[in-house]
């Protein structure tokens, strides 16, 4: 039964995390792709099932193999997103590494209530601690779900025609997750409170550094829009005033054209009064030449 259970904990957890790298891209992603993802997820999430219920009942349970569960059972979680959100490498690893800090987060807040109750369910102690992290999941899934679907904020941040510097902000987090969690990855399940204490505090500090970078590159990018905006209306200004000009200067032309016409009107209504029909044919013939040179150049 305690298998069972250490293998659910897990299951969520792992779950947990998926949903947290899905938000970023769930809203460019189709209803279809959507359903596909999370089948799949699904699926896997069954089949790792019983795969962690048979490895915990072979080898036994013990603090270095559940550590070992834990670092590694998001990878065929996170193969399986890039089967359908495709060609985003980059913000794939990102996504995966801020991820990472924040579950590292959850589990030191977890060891800090695990080190208050341990003897009391030191028995227990592992399936208290997957308990303990899905409660603050969810107590702060709220925060999370805003903070990670809007966690691409920036369109220009991993893109090489903008930022020459995209791979290094890709992997960025995850470099930071790897250099905390290096030191925890061990056979021991309790640290010091004080190592507890400052494991909370360097990813904390590092998310509310690049809560204020992503603040100011939001920014930086709605200038860049406002300037792009700008710039298409003083286009559109500037061919609005061509083209009132030409309507002007297409005007001047149509009042010439009027005056030339009652002119020759004139004229032709003279010369068939005194009988010189061959003069007002010659003279409709040239006007007509005329008109259709005006019309050409127009």
């Amino acid at each position: 039964m305690l298998i069972i259970l250490f293998a659910v904990n897990i299951i969520l957890i792992q779950i947990a995390g998926a949903y947290l790298r899905y938000l970023p891209f769930s809203q460019s992603l189709t209803s279809n792709e959507i359903f596909h993802l999370w089948k799949r997820l699904i699926i896997w999430s069954i089949i790792s099932f019983f795969i962690i219920v048979i490895t915990f009942y072979k080898f036994n349970i013990n603090i270095t193999l559940y550590k070992m569960v834990l670092y590694s059972g998001w990878i065929p979680y996170f193969l399986l997103s890039l089967t359908v959100i495709r060609n985003k490498i980059k913000h794939h690893i990102f996504v995966l590494g801020m991820q990472c800090i924040w579950s590292l987060m959850l589990h030191t807040l977890t060891g800090i209530m695990d080190n208050i109750l341990y003897e009391q369910l030191s028995k227990y102690i592992l399936i208290f601690h997957g308990v303990v992290y899905i409660s603050f999941f969810i107590l702060f899934f709220h925060w999370e779900r805003y903070f990670f679907k809007n966690i691409l904020s920036s369109r220009y941040i991993f893109d090489d025609r903008f930022s020459p510097y995209s791979w290094y902000s890709a992997i960025l987090p995850l470099v930071v997750f790897i250099g905390i969690s290096l030191p925890i990855a061990d056979g021991i399940f309790l640290h010091t409170f004080k190592e507890q204490i400052l494991r909370f505090f360097i990813p904390l500090f590092f998310f509310l550094m690049y809560r204020s970078m992503s603040i100011s590159t939001r920014q930086i990018d709605e200038q860049r829009q406002n300037e792009y905006i700008n710039a298409m209306l003083n286009q559109q200004l500037e061919s609005l005033k061509r083209y009132n000009l030409l309507i002007q200067e297409n005007q001047k032309q149509i009042a010439i054209f009027r005056h030339d016409l009652r002119h020759s009107y004139r004229l032709i209504s003279a010369m068939l009064k005194e009988g010189n029909v061959e003069e007002a044919l010659i003279h409709i013939k040239t006007q007509d030449k005329l008109v259709e040179q005006n019309i050409k150049k127009v």
